[in-house]
């Protein structure tokens, strides 16, 4: 999977890209389709787009950037606000110069997805938001155990939680991988400002097509609160992946992509959802 770096607001910030590759310091062209831009959910990173991103290559244009402090980026930190990850995409789109894009979001990156959408709607042409709610619910164990494992009180556990019962465990390795890949407080303090997160007074405010996908399994945000955006998003339909739980883009990650592939289509061709 090609790569490269840009620095956005002094962070060197690494993304993803489909297309070919170009020279240190020049953005690629993103000349094909529909441009598609990826955010990553609370401790991931832009690797977990990858098969989307290779699945969408040469008929459309697909970038995903890791947040600052996760996976590849720079910074020592995470964002701590809404309104932080707001102004990053916003930076980041500045920064290689991106023409209006379709959006996708996971999690707390359908959070930012939502804000990005309402504050900037000329540059969002769509968006698809997969594993969000307008608020979750985040137990107070769970933070407290990634507190512990950021201050090297517990190791880091690998729960089966945000997976369907039936998912491999070649998948499930895989992402724990990826997890792993960015550090326990940067976890921690993603996973504490999603909780903080209430999306119900926003989503009136995003005009844009919506796309909702959830996995039928998950049991991080379930179905029917993912279902719960539809009514307050005024041009949204939802779609439910089988065999899949929270990390359905890597446990369904064809099916993830089809569903992508057909909802730019229809941007494309400017049929209604």
């Amino acid at each position: 999977m090609r790569s490269k770096y840009v620095d956005v607001g002094g962070v060197a910030v690494n993304y993803l890209h489909s297309g070919p590759s170009t020279l240190p310091d020049t953005v690629p062209g993103f000349e094909a389709g529909e441009l598609i831009l990826f955010l990553h959910d609370a401790g991931g990173n832009a690797n977990l787009w990858r098969r989307q991103i290779e699945a969408l290559d040469g008929e459309h244009s697909a970038l995903a950037m890791d947040f600052p402090g996760h996976g590849r980026s720079g910074a020592t930190g995470g964002l701590r606000s809404l309104a932080a990850l707001d102004e990053f995409v916003a930076s980041f789109a500045e920064a290689t110069a991106l023409r209006p894009f379709v959006l996708v979001g996971k999690g707390l990156g359908a959070a930012a997805a939502i804000e990005y959408s309402a504050s900037h709607r000329k540059q969002v042409r769509g968006l698809v938001l997969i594993g969000c709610a307008s608020r979750v619910e985040i137990d107070d164990a769970v933070l407290r155990e990634w507190q512990e494992v950021g201050l090297g009180r517990r190791p880091q556990s690998f729960s089966k939680d945000e997976f369907a019962p039936g998912t491999s465990l070649d998948v499930m390795r895989e992402v724990w991988m990826e997890q792993v890949k960015t550090d326990p407080r940067v976890r921690y303090t993603d996973l504490a400002l999603w909780r903080d997160i209430d999306l119900s007074d926003r989503l009136g405010d995003v005009r844009q097509p919506v796309l909702v996908v959830a996995g039928a399994e998950d049991r991080l945000v379930a179905p029917d609160r993912q279902q719960d955006l539809c009514p307050q998003l005024p041009n949204s339909r939802m779609e439910v992946i089988d065999d899949a739980g929270h990390a359905v883009e890597v446990e369904q990650a064809d099916a993830v992509a089809d569903r992508i592939r057909a909802f730019v289509t229809s941007l494309a061709r400017d049929v209604p959802l």
